[in-house]
């Protein structure tokens, strides 16, 4: 039985006692049959409120204790996926191909910033993509364990110094001049053209005269 609804029925019953009581008090007097209604009234208040004192009793063993309330779930942090970028090609000390590897290699690095956070982490991708003499250089810098072995910038500072010498100035020049097409088509010739001109100096459109 629901507390609520025994609580309910008690205030019924003694309201009723209390009705008969102050009618019998206005009758004059306490007759015979109203004085057995309000002991027989009295009878069943008192047993009633022993019967509902004995079921709160009850339901306070039943009920259990109320525990602690629950922490909210956490929040799971969103991870950004970050784009896939393919590995280089390996170096293995091509003079006129250290910038291009460097610049690809960089490009690793802005796109999966995540994953190549640390100075050392970039260092290791780098290493991992030579080859060749390139790699027998990177082995002996990182046992002699100076600042190229920790500091990315450093690193390749060094590796630009022994192996990135393309040709530039006159010889970038004179390659331009001595081009000619043989057996090679007109796309590969104007290819070979912009890339001598870009290294000689020289701008790839000649600049418009003024009259």
């Amino acid at each position: 039985m629901d507390p609520a609804d025994t609580n309910d029925a008690a205030d019924s019953l003694a309201a009723r006692l209390a009705n008969l009581t102050q009618e019998v008090r206005r009758q004059g007097g306490l007759g015979v049959e109203h004085s057995r209604n309000l002991r027989e009234a009295s009878a069943s208040l008192a047993r009633f409120a022993t019967a509902l004192s004995s079921l709160e009793s009850r339901l306070a063993l039943l009920t259990p204790p109320s525990g602690p309330s629950a922490d909210p779930p956490a929040t799971v942090p969103i991870v950004r996926r970050e784009p896939y970028v393919p590995t280089p090609a390996p170096y293995g000390g091509d003079p006129g191909a250290c910038h291009g590897f460097l610049l690809q290699v960089g490009g690793v690095f802005q796109q999966q910033p995540l994953t190549y956070a640390t100075e050392t982490s970039r260092i290791a991708y780098l290493v991992a993509c030579l080859r060749g003499v390139a790699l027998t250089w990177a082995s002996a810098e990182m046992d002699r364990g100076g600042p190229e072995a920790s500091n990315y910038l450093a690193f390749t500072t060094a590796l630009r110094r022994t192996f990135d010498h393309p040709v530039r100035g006159r010889e970038a020049a004179q390659r331009l001049l001595d081009l000619r097409q043989g057996s090679r088509s007109v796309a590969e010739l104007v290819i070979d053209f912009r890339i001598y001109a870009a290294e000689s100096g020289w701008p790839l459109r000649p600049p418009l005269l003024k009259l």
